[in-house]
C-alpha cells in the first residue's frame, strides 16, 4: 500500500498540524501524527488532548490506509527535503518507506488503533455557528491573548472571554494585574452567550489561519471548532465562570494625559535598562502640567534614569508607579500612536485608550498601579 504527494505541499500542511503535538505528555502515543487515507483523500491529525488539529487534501493512493508516524521526526524530515515527489509505502506491519528524488527513509509506524479518540466535525452537528475573517480574528488574538494569565491555578483567566451579544462581542482577557476589553461588531451571533477560549488555542489558531474565512462552531461551554478551507482546530473550552470584568473598570478617572504611545514605549524601555540586571520592575510617572517625568531607580546598585516628555495633561499633579514589564506589554499591543491615559489616585486602576478607533468599537487596556520603593 502506498501513496504519492509533493514534498512542499505536504510540508505546508504537516507543519501546521504538528503544532498540536505536545512537548510533554503522559500519553506517549500523542507524539505521533495520525495518517489516514480514504478514497484518495489524506487526513493528518495531531492532538495534545486539549487541542486537535486536522488537515485534509487529495493524494494519489493505491488503497486506503491508516497508521501513526512519529510527528517531530516526520516534520523535520519533510521540512528538509527538496521540492520533489514523495512516495509513502508500507513495507511490512511496522515499517514505512519514504522515497524522494534523491533518497529513501525508513520509519517505524504504529497501528492507528492505538491513537486515542479525538473530537470530529460530526460532534458539532447541532452547534451554534459564527464566521470571522482571518484578519479580524488575528487582530482580536493580538489585542487580547497577551493579557491572559499564565497561572493554571487561575484557570478561568488563562483564556479569552468571548462575551457575545446581538449587537457585538466583548473580547476580554486579564491576569488580575492588567486587563484588555475590546468591543467589536465584527462578531454578531444569532443569540447571546459566552465562552472562554484558552489562550494557547487562540495562538495556535493564529499560526494555522490562511486567507479564507474562519467558521466557528461552539457547543455551550464544552468545546469549540475553528474550520477553515482544508484545516480545522478543535479545542476544549474553559468550563468556568469568568469574573465580572466590568466591576474592575473605573467609571471616572478625571486625570487625563494625551501623548504618543510610541514615544512613551521607547522611553520606558530606555529607562528600564538601568534595572535590567536586578529584580526591580518599577517605573515612576510624575504627571504635571504638560510634562511627564519618567524615572527608574535601582536602589541596590544606585543606578537611576530619568527622562521627560511633553504631553497634554488635564488634572491634578500625580505621582504613580507601574510594573514596567506590564506597561511595556500593554503599549506594545495597543493600536495607533496617540493614546489617552486616564487616572484617579496612585492606587486605583489606570485606563489606557487609543484616540482613534474603528467604527462601532471600543478598546481599553487597564493596568493596576504599584507602590513604589523609591
Amino acid at each position: 500500500m502506498k501513496f504519492n504527494i509533493n514534498s512542499k505541499e505536504f510540508d505546508k500542511v504537516l507543519s501546521k498540524v504538528a503544532l498540536a503535538i505536545p512537548a510533554r505528555t503522559v500519553l506517549p502515543v500523542l507524539y505521533n501524527v495520525l495518517i489516514d487515507i480514504k478514497d484518495n483523500v489524506l487526513s493528518i491529525t495531531a492532538s495534545d488532548n486539549e487541542n486537535t488539529i486536522k488537515a485534509v487534501f487529495p493524494v494519489n493512493s493505491e488503497s486506503d490506509m491508516s497508521l501513526l508516524l512519529p510527528g517531530k521526526l516526520l516534520t523535520e524530515l519533510v521540512r528538509n527535503l527538496p521540492d520533489s515527489a514523495l512516495t509513502f509505502e508500507k513495507v511490512d506491519d511496522s515499517l514505512l518507506k519514504i522515497t524522494s528524488e534523491n533518497g529513501e527513509y525508513d520509519l517505524n509506524y504504529l497501528p492507528a488503533s492505538e491513537y486515542p479518540q479525538v473530537p470530529e466535525f460530526s460532534d458539532f452537528a447541532d452547534a451554534d455557528k459564527i464566521t470571522l475573517s482571518p484578519a479580524n480574528l488575528k487582530r482580536i488574538i493580538h489585542l487580547t491573548t497577551f493579557a491572559a494569565s499564565k497561572d493554571p491555578v487561575k484557570l478561568s483567566l488563562t483564556g479569552v472571554l468571548f462575551d457575545m451579544t446581538t449587537e457585538g462581542t466583548n473580547f476580554v482577557a486579564t491576569d488580575g494585574h492588567k486587563l484588555v476589553q475590546l468591543f467589536s461588531p465584527v462578531l454578531v451571533p444569532e443569540k447571546s452567550g459566552d465562552m472562554i477560549i484558552p489562550e494557547k488555542t487562540l495562538n495556535l489558531l493564529a499560526k494555522i489561519m490562511d486567507l479564507g474565512d474562519v467558521e466557528i462552531f461552539h457547543i455551550g461551554k464544552d468545546k469549540v471548532l475553528f474550520r477553515m478551507e482544508n484545516i480545522q482546530l478543535i479545542s476544549r473550552l474553559i468550563k468556568q465562570n469568568y469574573p465580572d470584568y466590568r466591576n474592575v473598570i473605573p467609571a471616572e478617572n478625571n486625570n487625563i494625559a494625551t501623548l504618543s504611545k510610541d514615544n512613551l514605549l521607547s522611553t520606558v524601555k530606555r529607562v528600564s535598562v538601568v534595572s535590567s540586571q536586578s529584580m526591580v520592575d518599577q517605573v515612576k510617572f510624575v504627571f504635571t502640567r504638560d510634562n511627564l517625568e519618567i524615572t527608574v531607580q535601582d536602589i541596590s546598585s544606585g543606578s537611576k534614569a530619568t527622562e521627560n516628555m511633553m504631553i497634554d495633561y488635564v488634572g491634578q499633579d500625580l505621582t504613580i508607579g507601574f510594573k514596567s514589564s506590564h506597561l511595556i506589554d500593554i503599549l506594545s499591543h495597543m493600536e495607533g500612536d496617540k493614546i489617552t491615559v486616564h487616572m484617579d489616585t496612585p492606587t486605583r486602576a489606570v485606563l489606557i485608550k487609543p484616540v482613534e478607533l474603528k467604527e462601532g468599537e471600543t478598546l481599553l487596556m487597564l493596568s493596576m498601579p504599584i507602590r513604589l520603593n523609591y
